[in-house]
């Protein structure tokens, strides 16, 4: 019953996985195998992760692992530890993530596990992805390919694959993302892993954006939130529906970027997920600035960027991540700037370019650099011009890298603006 639970939760369908599981935990505790019990337990805490439900994750997680400790089952120990790994990063606490990654490191090596051992040194890397040292976490997907490859396993070699293209992406080397993302979706058909599948056609969506491809990016958005729908994969529905909102920001279609947040608004708040909720609040600030901008109830989409913008400041108030607070206040600065631009919105803009100059998120600190400048010519502040001529300059070289049209042609019209001030 174990095995087909865990059959169901490779294919995606959790719910059938959940009742396998149950069942599977019901007939080990009758038999006394206390071994049983801390492999199932675990994966039912994975189970929940999958769907979004952090608390019952967290739950088994740490029932599991007081079994395997209890029959100094070593195995059984590091797997419950991972599966915790996984959940801490999901809460967004880092630091519980990091402790639990190198206990469970610690008992893969002790015991030789290369399989396990590979699984947390790709954890260990989606940490480091969280703390934006991106050269580190490349460094723990290379070694964890390289072991998976070793072990011939399809599943970990397609995972790794994916991970290596999101850092990639991330650094701003989009084509060779996308060669990375190729090669990590055919194996995933190969294995009928759909979620990965969905998770993967969402990441060449994101590619997409930043090529100014927004046609195609919601052709892989619309792919991906189909299988996720029928997964009932509601984090994955979230992703898929911001990640739309922003592209319809992009093509002026403001209708179906304010249709695709409300549903996400909807759907996230059922769900107990900071790094989802910190996503929706952000885009939906995002689409109320966007609305101002064209003149579309002024005062009420300004006062409900102020209200989201609040909401992510609550969120970072317990999280304390520096690329959410760079978020922050390049919104407040956009805010700000929609009636003025003076010192206050002047100071978010800076204070946001420090912070993603330290992280080295390229294509986010050239969108403010854009955004200041744009700050400074739409609220005809001449005796700014220079600083707006820096800013775009500044912001250019990285959109012209990336080919990113849409981009290219906003710093275009803002030079055309500026020849006529």
């Amino acid at each position: 019953i174990d095995n087909m639970g865990l059959y169901y939760s490779n294919i995606g369908k959790y719910k059938q996985a959940l009742q396998c599981f149950l069942k599977s935990i019901d007939i080990a505790i009758k038999m006394n195998n206390r071994v049983q019990q801390s492999h199932t337990m675990t994966h039912i805490g994975l189970t929940h992760l999958n769907i979004g439900n952090m608390k019952e994750s967290l739950k088994y997680g740490i029932k599991s692992l007081k079994i395997a400790q209890s029959i100094n089952d070593k195995q059984a120990e590091s797997a419950a530890m991972n599966n915790m790994v996984l959940t801490y990063m999901k809460m967004g606490d880092k630091d519980h993530a990091f402790e639990y990654c190198k206990k469970s490191l610690n008992v893969c090596k002790e015991i030789g596990d290369k399989q396990a051992y590979g699984s947390i040194i790709n954890n260990m890397g989606a940490i480091y992805y969280s703390t934006f040292d991106y050269d580190e976490s490349l460094e723990c997907f290379y070694e964890s390919l390289k072991l998976r490859e070793e072990l011939n396993d399809k599943r970990g070699i397609s995972t790794l694959l994916n991970n290596i293209g999101f850092i990639l992406n991330e650094q701003g080397k989009v084509q060779k993302a996308l060669k990375y993302y190729e090669r990590s979706v055919n194996i995933k058909r190969q294995i009928g892993d759909m979620q990965g599948v969905a998770d993967i056609l969402y990441n060449i969506g994101r590619s997409d954006i930043i090529l100014s491809d927004f046609q195609k990016a919601i052709e892989y958005f619309n792919q991906s939130l189909l299988i996720i729908k029928k997964l009932g994969d509601k984090i994955g529905e979230v992703d898929n529906l911001v990640c739309l909102a922003n592209t319809y920001i992009y093509l002026n279609n403001f209708k179906k970027a304010e249709i695709c947040i409300k549903e996400a608004l909807k759907i996230s708040n059922k769900l107990n997920d900071i790094n989802i909720w910190r996503s929706v609040y952000l885009t939906a600030a995002n689409v109320s600035i966007h609305l101002c901008d064209n003149n579309k109830n002024i005062k009420q989409n300004i006062k409900n960027a102020l209200q989201f913008v609040e909401k992510c400041t609550n969120i970072n108030r317990e999280i304390k991540d520096e690329k959410l607070y760079a978020d922050i206040l390049l919104i407040k600065a956009r805010v700000i700037s929609l009636r003025s631009y003076n010192e206050q919105s002047k100071q978010h803009f800076e204070q946001a370019e420090n912070i993603l100059i330290k992280k080295n998120d390229v294509f986010a600190l050239s969108q403010c650099y854009y955004y200041h400048a744009f700050a400074i010519i739409k609220n005809h502040r001449k005796e700014k011009l220079s600083d707006a001529k820096k800013y775009l300059i500044k912001a250019s070289k990285t959109f012209i890298h990336l080919n990113s049209k849409y981009w290219i042609e906003g710093i275009n019209i803002c030079k055309q603006m500026m020849k006529k001030m």
